[in-house]
């Protein structure tokens, strides 16, 4: 069996012809095992991909393909599709027809498709922001619809989607610009652009969700009255067409010591519940926080606070892969400029293991598991975006 020589292309035939597939395992004449990209094999263990936008949204597809999304001057949907070493595939902008202005807040995948959720600024009309529900092919990062999700006549956005019990739903904030704002869900159909709004846990901000499988729940995530609050709906309650609207079935809220607290991602494994966020010491000095609730009784079990330096400290997301927990976030944030963080967790007692700052600006907003060994990152500030992997031993470089 031959090699791939890393000074050229490698050629049909050498490896039973698998470096002529994107994606597919090569082996280099150090016998080293890498990965087939653009016909070239290559160490693909640890890099990072620069994009003109900054990433709020990432999927990792059944073949390996990253998919990402955010928001492309001036205020376009931008969608990306990219190999596992990190190579651009290809990449789109969209501005509908029907909005001054969209952005990307999350994506999941559906079959061929690509769902994304975010807000849209209405080119007609009086109102001034609505939720945005777009579904974009795979292959070509077209669009087949991108609609406004009315939720009310003051701002409203649509943070995060997940697919459960046959449907799409979606949480977010209607009335962000009044003193009433709402914790907002949404249920809609993943092959058509019919969706339903309800009011889900009264007064508040709507952030993350989950559904784990198997579950029969949609989870969510926010903050309500200064506390975080965790919540979950049977992924089957609900109705879109006609509309029917559901609240929470369970619901408990959080506090770091006496300060205004926030969840903004989560994690459900097994009786337990992982929110990762802030809170707030002072109108500048955050702390991110970790927080692990028991379903059962709905209390907090442990926590992890970081607070580094008198400016903002927040936690965005986290992922797992079975053993440990991957949070990610921003450092310093001083109201423009902040640093990209990842932290690794024991589980279930968020004891730290490392934390890392690989060196992009801004925040990451979004984390996923990758390979054995492997972890996806994906962020970036108003200067542009990032997607990079690193090696869950904290190695990004």
């Amino acid at each position: 069996m031959g090699c791939c020589n890393l000074s050229h292309d490698c050629q049909p035939g050498l490896l039973d012809g698998a470096c002529g597939v994107s994606g597919a395992l090569c082996q280099d004449c150090t016998a080293q095992v890498k990965q087939c990209s653009g016909g070239a094999c290559k160490d693909c263990t640890r890099w990072a991909t620069v994009l003109p936008s900054a990433v709020r949204g990432l999927a990792l597809d059944t073949d390996n393909t990253i998919y990402a999304g955010g928001t492309s001057a001036p205020q376009k949907i931008y969608l990306a599709a990219l190999d596992g070493c990190g190579t651009l595939l290809r990449s789109a902008s969209h501005l509908p027809a029907t909005a001054s202005a969209v952005s990307v807040s999350a994506l999941t995948l559906a079959g061929n498709d690509i769902l994304v959720g975010g807000k849209l600024v209405p080119s007609s009309g009086t109102d001034p922001q609505q939720g945005m529900y777009g579904r974009f092919s795979k292959q070509t990062l077209a669009a087949s619809w991108v609609v406004g999700l009315y939720g009310g006549t003051s701002k409203d956005e649509i943070w995060d989607l997940v697919q459960a019990g046959g449907s799409v739903w979606m949480s977010g904030t209607t009335s962000i610009d009044t003193t009433v704002a709402g914790i907002w869900g949404v249920k809609a159909s993943s092959t058509t652009s019919a969706a339903c709004g309800f009011g889900l846990a009264g007064a508040g901000y709507g952030r993350s969700l989950t559904a784990p499988a198997g579950s029969g729940f949609v989870y969510f995530t926010g903050g309500q009255s200064g506390k975080g609050l965790v919540g979950r709906v049977g992924d089957t309650a609900c109705s879109i067409s006609p509309c029917s609207s559901c609240s929470a079935s369970w619901q408990t809220t959080f506090q770091d010591g006496t300060h205004s607290t926030e969840g903004r991602g989560l994690l459900v494994v097994g009786g337990n519940v992982y929110v990762a966020g802030f809170s707030s010491l002072s109108n500048q000095d955050l702390q991110a926080l970790v927080v692990r609730v028991d379903l059962a009784t709905g209390t907090v079990q442990n926590s992890y606070v970081w607070n580094p330096t008198s400016m903002g400290e927040m936690f965005m997301d986290l992922a797992t892969d079975g053993t440990s927990l991957y949070v990610v976030g921003m450092q310093g944030y001083d109201g423009t400029t902040a640093q990209a963080a990842v932290h690794k967790l024991s589980m279930p007692s968020l004891a730290k293991v490392w934390s890392v700052l690989p060196g992009d600006a801004g925040a990451y907003w979004s984390v996923a598991t990758s390979g054995a060994n492997g972890l996806l990152l994906a962020g970036g500030s108003a200067g542009g975006g990032v997607v990079r992997r690193c090696l869950t031993s904290g190695l990004c470089q």
